[in-house]
């Protein structure tokens, strides 16, 4: 978790209360110069719902503070009405992202997790782009980037294989089951060329497991098949594949 704490307390959310960080720069307390946004109350408690992407929504939350004390700390004249708009609008978003994502079920973490990782990655390029234009000294969080990927995605197959045997609780229907496979399959095509192997794996092993959900059905032979009747083809989709009958 980044090295910052906010004040929850009910005043939190009066426009006249304030909040305090630790500087990262020398572990002391800093206070605010005024509140942070309502949006800024309470994100650390949201990330934690975010499972495997708790670590880096905490980054982009000690972002959003630094940001903003510095906001808060520089002239008011100094800094453009839309770059705090800006700030605003960035806020509101990833506040957004939360309150939309938090507490999901492992296989709609599983089929989300690259789109999910690539807004994070925007945000944080947003934040880059708006403090270069108010002259403040970028943070450094792209060399780490990778790793924290690598820590999802691991995360990820760990929470898939502790969970696999509840699968059928959480899909218990074959719409259900369709639905989830689709989003396997296209996610597997995804991965070959922007994930990793691990990923593709995990991917296609989960897949496998929402097809063994599916009923078998006994097949038929026709009695009055002969060797040279084609019989009757049957062209169409299964479980989100094109197929030939």
């Amino acid at each position: 978790m980044g090295p910052y704490v906010t004040d929850t307390s009910p005043s939190a959310s009066s426009l006249s209360s304030g909040s305090s960080w630790v500087d990262p720069d020398n572990g002391t307390l800093s206070e605010t110069h005024s509140t942070p946004p309502f949006y800024l109350e309470g994100l650390v408690g949201t990330c934690y719902r975010m499972d495997e992407l708790q670590g880096i929504c905490e980054n982009v939350v000690e972002r959003l503070f630094k940001t903003r004390n510095r906001l808060d700390e520089a002239d008011f004249s100094a800094i453009p009405n839309r770059l705090r708009a800006a700030f605003a609008q960035i806020g509101h978003r990833f506040h957004a992202f939360l309150d939309q994502h938090a507490h999901r079920t492992t296989i709609e973490r599983l089929v989300s997790a690259r789109t999910l990782m690539n807004v994070l990655l925007e945000i944080n390029r947003e934040l880059d782009s708006m403090q270069r234009n108010m002259d403040f000294d970028e943070e450094e969080w792209e060399s780490t980037w990778s790793i924290q990927v690598r820590d999802v995605e691991e995360n990820l197959v760990s929470a898939w294989e502790a969970n696999v045997k509840s699968l059928r609780t959480v899909l218990p229907d074959a719409e259900a089951q369709l639905d989830a496979l689709t989003l396997l399959k296209n996610e597997v095509r995804q991965s070959v060329s922007k994930r990793g192997t691990s990923s593709q794996g995990i991917l296609e092993a989960a897949a496998e497991a929402v097809i063994a959900l599916s009923p078998s059905t006994r097949c038929k032979r026709s009695p009055h098949h002969s060797a040279l009747d084609p019989g009757t083809v049957f062209r169409g989709t299964w479980m989100g594949a094109n197929v030939v009958i």
